[in-house]
C-alpha cells in the first residue's frame, strides 16, 4: 500500500496542475513555437552575449568557449533550481551532494568547496571570500525570469576579475519591462521529493518610461534517500522575496535597482538545523554620451549570515562598486576601461571543532582594467588588455590576455587565446584552525599568502595561462543541425 502522505502530495499536485495550465503561457517568450516558424535557422545562431568583452557581439564572433542556456531551454528542461538549469551547460560538471548541497565547476575540478569558477547574478559576483567559492543553496532567481545564462570555459579574469580561473557563469535576468505585460504569475506544485512549491510575481509600469516587478517564492524539499536505505536527515526549506525597478531618466540615462532577501532553515545529519538568512541591493546607472561611447556605475552591498550549532556562524557584508567607460575610436578600437573597489567584513563565531583566527577581519580589493579590441580587416580582430587589482591577501596581481579572432566567412571563425587568471586566496586558506582551541592538529599556513607562491600557486593561487585554438566550422555544424532538428520537431507538433 503507497504512503497516505505520498498519495495526498500527488492529489495536490494533480490539482494545482489542473488549476493553473497556462502559467507558461501568461509569460511573453521571444521564442515561442510561432516565432521560431518565422525565424531562421541562422539567426538562432546570432543570439548576442555580453560576457566575453562587456559588450553585446554575436556568439559566433566572440574569441571564447561560450555555450549559452536560453529561457526557451530552461522552461523546456523543467529546471526548478539555478543547478539544475546549468545541467544544461555541456562544460560543466554537475553533482548534486545531497538535497541542499551542489558540487558545481568545470574541468573536472568538482567538489562542494570549488573555488576556480565566478559566479555572476546581474554582474554581481556571488563568491564568499571565505573559501573563493558558492554556497548554492542560497543563490536563486525565479527561473521564469533569467533571460538567459551564458558559461565561459577557461578564463576570464581581464575583465571579470579574480576567480575566474577555469570559467565564468553570468546568470542575466529579464528587465522589468520585458514582464510587465504580464501583471501576475502564481506558479505551484507538490510532489514526492518536492514537499510544497509556491511562487508569485506581480509587475507593472509607472511614469511612463519606468517599470517593476516584485516576487516572492517558498519551497519544502525532502530528505533524499540513502543507497542502504533511511533519511540522512537533509530537507530543507526557503522562503524568498526581491523586487527589480527599471527607469529612463532621460533618453541618455537608465537606472536599475533591485534587490533580494531570504530566510532558509536546513537539516543537517547530526540532528541539528542550520539557519541562513541574508539579502542584497544592486543600483546600476547607464549613460550613452554619443553613438560611439557609454558610461556605467554599478554598485551593490550583499549581506549574508549563515549559522551552523556548535560548528561556526559567520556574518559576511560586502560592497562593490565599478566604473566601466565603453567607446569606439574611428570604427577600429573598442576599447573598453574601469576602475573598481571591494569592501568585506567578516564575523565569524567559532567553536572546539575548528576556527578561524582572527574572528573578525576586514578586507579591501582595489582594481582596474583595459582592454582595446582592434579591428584589423579582412574579418581579423586582435584583442588586448589586462586587469590589475590588490588585495589584503596576496598583494598585487596582474591578469593579462591577448586574443586573435578571424571571421574567414559566414561559417567559420578561427580564434586563439592566451590568458593568465588568478585565484584570491581565502580565509580558509590563511586562517583555518582545527581543532579550534589548543592544540591545535592543523592550521593554515599565514605567511604562504605573502610569498607570491612561487612553490604553491597550484594548490593556493593558480596560474591559468592557457592556449586555446579553435576552428568554429565543427561546432557551427554541430549546432546547425540541433536547431534545424528542433525546428522540424516543432514544425511537426503543430
Amino acid at each position: 500500500m503507497r504512503n497516505p502522505t505520498t498519495m495526498l502530495r500527488l492529489f495536490i499536485s494533480c490539482i494545482i496542475g489542473c488549476q493553473f495550465p497556462l502559467t507558461a503561457q501568461l509569460l511573453p517568450d521571444s521564442l515561442s513555437t510561432s516565432s521560431l516558424k518565422l525565424r531562421a535557422l541562422e539567426d538562432l545562431m546570432d543570439m548576442d552575449i555580453t560576457i566575453v568583452s562587456k559588450r553585446s557581439e554575436r556568439w559566433f564572433e566572440a574569441p571564447a568557449a561560450v555555450f549559452v542556456i536560453s529561457q526557451d531551454d530552461i522552461r523546456r528542461s523543467g529546471a526548478r533550481s539555478i543547478p539544475e538549469a546549468l545541467r544544461l551547460a555541456p562544460s560543466l560538471n554537475i553533482a548534486q551532494v545531497n538535497s541542499n548541497q551542489w558540487a558545481i565547476s568545470t574541468r573536472g575540478f568538482t567538489s562542494t568547496t570549488a573555488n576556480k569558477l565566478l559566479v555572476l547574478i546581474d554582474g554581481r559576483s556571488v563568491y564568499t571570500q571565505l573559501y573563493s567559492g558558492v554556497f548554492w543553496d542560497v543563490q536563486d532567481v525565479v527561473l521564469h525570469d533569467v533571460d538567459r545564462i551564458e558559461v565561459i570555459s577557461g578564463p576570464g579574469g581581464t575583465l571579470w576579475g579574480t576567480n575566474a580561473v577555469n570559467g565564468i557563469i553570468n546568470i542575466i535576468t529579464k528587465s522589468s519591462r520585458e514582464t510587465a505585460g504580464s501583471p501576475l504569475l502564481i506558479e505551484a506544485g507538490a510532489g514526492i521529493r518536492e514537499n510544497f512549491s509556491f511562487t508569485a510575481r506581480s509587475g507593472g509600469t509607472f511614469g511612463g518610461s519606468g517599470s517593476h516587478r516584485t516576487y516572492l517564492k517558498y519551497f519544502e524539499r525532502d530528505e533524499t534517500k540513502l543507497e542502504r536505505g533511511g533519511d540522512p536527515n537533509d530537507g530543507w526549506s526557503g522562503l524568498q522575496g526581491g523586487f527589480r525597478i527599471d527607469h529612463d531618466l532621460s533618453p541618455a540615462d537608465a537606472l536599475t535597482i533591485q534587490g533580494d532577501a531570504y530566510r532558509l532553515k536546513e537539516n543537517q545529519r547530526t540532528n541539528i538545523t542550520a539557519r541562513m538568512e541574508g539579502g542584497n541591493i544592486l543600483a546600476s546607472w547607464h549613460h550613452t554620451v554619443s553613438d560611439v561611447s557609454s558610461l556605467s556605475l554599478r554598485s551593490f552591498f550583499d549581506y549574508s549570515h549563515r549559522r551552523i550549532p556548535n560548528t561556526f556562524s559567520e556574518d559576511l557584508g560586502t560592497f562593490d562598486i565599478e566604473f566601466e567607460h565603453q567607446m569606439n575610436i574611428a570604427q577600429v578600437h573598442e576599447l573598453n576601461w574601469g576602475l573598481g573597489f571591494r569592501n568585506s567584513n567578516d564575523r565569524v563565531g567559532n567553536s572546539a571543532a575548528l576556527a578561524f583566527l582572527p574572528p573578525n577581519l576586514r578586507t579591501q580589493e582595489y582594481n582596474a582594467f583595459i582592454q582595446d579590441a582592434v579591428s584589423l580587416g579582412g574579418g581579423m580582430k586582435v584583442t588586448v588588455g589586462s586587469k590589475f587589482s590588490d588585495n589584503d591577501f596576496s598583494g598585487f596581481e596582474y591578469q593579462p590576455r591577448i586574443s586573435f579572432g578571424w571571421s574567414l566567412n559566414k561559417e567559420q571563425f578561427l580564434w586563439a587565446s592566451v590568458t593568465r587568471a588568478v585565484r584570491t586566496p581565502s580565509r580558509i586558506d590563511r586562517d583555518f584552525y582545527v581543532p579550534g582551541t589548543p592544540p591545535i592538529g592543523l592550521r593554515a599556513v599565514r605567511d604562504l599568502c605573502r610569498r607570491r607562491f612561487l612553490l604553491t600557486r597550484r594548490d593556493i593561487a593558480p596560474i591559468c595561462s592557457n592556449i586555446f585554438l579553435s576552428m568554429r566550422r565543427c561546432i557551427t555544424i554541430h549546432m546547425m543541425t540541433f536547431a534545424a532538428w528542433k525546428f522540424s520537431r516543432i514544425q511537426r507538433s503543430c
